[in-house]
C-alpha cells in the first residue's frame, strides 16, 4: 500500500491552523518575533527569535509536531531542547509551548 506524502503547501496549511491565537500571544508575551517559516517534503517549520533564542514550531509529514528551544548557535548552543508532540505533559502544541516557554523565563532571568 503506497501513502501519499503531504505537498509542502499542505503541510503549511495545517502548521498555520495549529498556530491558535493563545501560542501567538504566548510567543509575544516573551518577546519572541517571526524569522521564517520553510516547508518542503520533510516538513513545515516557523522560525521566531528573541535575542541569542531560537524557537521553531516544526511539523513533520507524519504528524507528530515538535517544539525546539536553542539559545546560541546551530552549530554550538548553549543550550538546547526539544518536546515532541505526544503522550503525559505535552500532549498538545499550547503544552509543549508553555514547557518551553517556562524553561525559557527560567534560564533567561538567570
Amino acid at each position: 500500500m503506497t501513502h501519499l506524502t503531504p505537498s509542502p503547501m499542505a503541510l503549511l496549511r495545517g502548521m498555520m491552523q495549529s498556530v491558535d491565537p493563545s501560542i501567538e500571544d504566548a510567543l509575544d508575551a516573551h518577546g519572541f518575533s517571526f524569522s521564517a517559516l520553510a516547508a518542503n517534503e520533510e516538513g513545515a517549520v516557523l522560525h521566531f527569535a528573541a535575542g541569542s533564542w531560537h524557537l521553531a514550531l516544526n511539523l513533520p509529514p507524519d504528524g507528530r509536531s515538535r517544539v525546539s528551544l536553542r539559545r546560541g548557535s546551530a552549530e554550538a548552543p548553549f543550550l538546547s531542547l526539544i518536546l515532541s508532540i505526544g503522550e503525559g505533559a505535552c500532549r498538545d502544541l499550547p503544552s509543549a509551548l508553555a514547557i518551553a516557554m517556562d524553561l525559557f523565563t527560567t534560564i533567561g532571568q538567570a
